[in-house]
């Protein structure tokens, strides 16, 4: 017998989940059923993994997703796997920062704990200094979203399948695009969160990562610029530029 599809249109989903979740936080959700993995949203094509990644999107109240059982056959576990993975991928990216493992993602807290090197280089010292603040810093960490390009300072955000994307690229890395986030989100939350992206406290937040992350990549006098009309993004020096493409706001792979 052929399996049901789940078929309910995402935007009925996200209407329902609204009532539900309104003004309340850190929510658990649970999915359950094996047939989630056969789910079709027909008005927009959507599966089970673009699902995960718009309710993630949507809904930065949700600490937890707890998937009940998915069927191991499925196409998209690797897809999930990495969806649900993502902040354990951004830490990774700050390890390879520093070189080595020392730090590590709570999921009980949903924190980063941290584990000193013996001679910590400058990258590590700025984060730890704001990982073993008193200070709470949230960042909302999303894979392969379409409204993200790999941060997005407003809603507190950051795309790891960005970030892990610019390893493909001379003149940037995702260690340099994780430390930059999280700094400026750090300066953000820290002194005053902003409602326009024209705010001073944005441009200030802004001007004090993008050095350090140039810094870290050994080329301190490097600028970065978005060409909305070309769908890139340009890193320019006095030797190159880089081109680095987007589509639907997810950085392209090269390899």
């Amino acid at each position: 017998t052929r399996r049901p599809v789940y078929s309910l249109p995402y935007k009925d989903i996200k209407e329902q989940l609204s009532i539900l979740l309104d003004n309340k936080d850190n929510v658990i959700l649970e999915l359950c059923g094996t047939e989630l993995s056969e789910y079709l949203d027909r008005e927009t094509g959507y599966r089970f993994p673009d699902i995960l990644t718009h309710l993630l999107d949507d809904f930065p109240q949700i600490s937890k997703l707890h998937i009940g059982s998915l069927d191991p056959a499925s196409k998209d576990v690797e897809k999930v796997i990495d969806i649900m993975s993502s902040s354990d991928r951004f830490v990774n990216l700050l390890n390879e920062g520093v070189g080595q493992q020392v730090f590590r993602f709570d999921h009980s807290s949903r924190t980063i704990l941290y584990t000193a090197s013996s001679k910590p280089n400058l990258y590590e010292k700025d984060i730890a200094n704001i990982v073993n603040s008193n200070d709470d810093i949230i960042i909302n960490v999303v894979s392969n979203s379409e409204r993200v390009l790999i941060g997005d300072w407003l809603k507190k955000r950051v795309d790891v399948n960005d970030m892990e994307s610019l390893n493909d690229y001379e003149g940037t890395s995702g260690a340099a695009a994780a430390y930059h986030e999280l700094l400026e989100q750090n300066e953000l939350q820290k002194y005053g969160f902003p409602t326009d992206v024209t705010s001073e406290s944005v441009v200030k937040a802004h001007e004090y990562a993008l050095p350090k992350e140039h810094i870290f990549l050994g080329n301190p006098k490097a600028v970065n610029l978005i060409d909305k009309d070309n769908n890139c993004i340009e890193i320019i020096d006095d030797k190159r530029t880089v081109r680095i493409p987007f589509v639907n706001f997810n950085i392209i792979r090269k390899k």
